[in-house]
């Protein structure tokens, strides 16, 4: 019986851009914020989590902070499983006001632009290549005004 790897590549160029840009977003993260707390548990931060799905808002998926959670391994996991529970934590800690954000965000259209550069397609948002942009510039972090 032939193995096959869990994850297969996708053969769609679009989604294959995508992928690309959001893992320059995730070494980013990692490589210029390496101290940060899962924003759930405590732990050491793994991965950002995107609270609007990456499919519902590309506007929101890469150029926005507010939409980044710095979450770890376990309880994005729990998330993607079915335990609401790290949301609320999450949710809790960064506002009522935060929450009316996201709202208003997940009403705005995709802006993103799909451009062939070479032969890879690329994810452009506002004429900047995010795959480069990301992996030559320190992303904005959040930063919760509303806190007391």
């Amino acid at each position: 019986m032939k193995k096959t790897p869990l994850r297969k590549k996708s053969k769609n160029p679009e989604k294959t851009a995508k992928d690309r840009a959001d893992r320059a977003l995730q070494d980013s993260y990692r490589r210029n914020y390496p101290n940060e707390k899962c924003e759930v548990c405590g732990g050491k931060f793994d991965l950002m989590h995107h609270h609007i799905e990456k499919s519902n808002s590309m506007f929101a998926r890469w150029m926005q902070p507010k939409n980044l959670i710095f979450i770890c391994k376990e309880c994005h996991q729990a998330i993607h499983f079915g335990n609401a529970d790290p949301v609320g934590v999450y949710s809790i800690g960064r506002s009522v006001y935060w929450m009316n954000e996201i709202r208003e965000m997940r009403k705005q259209k995709p802006v993103h632009k799909f451009k062939k550069v070479g032969n890879k397609l690329k994810v452009f948002y506002q004429g900047i290549d995010l795959e480069e942009y990301y992996a030559n510039n320190k992303p904005e972090k959040w930063v919760n005004k509303y806190a007391k």
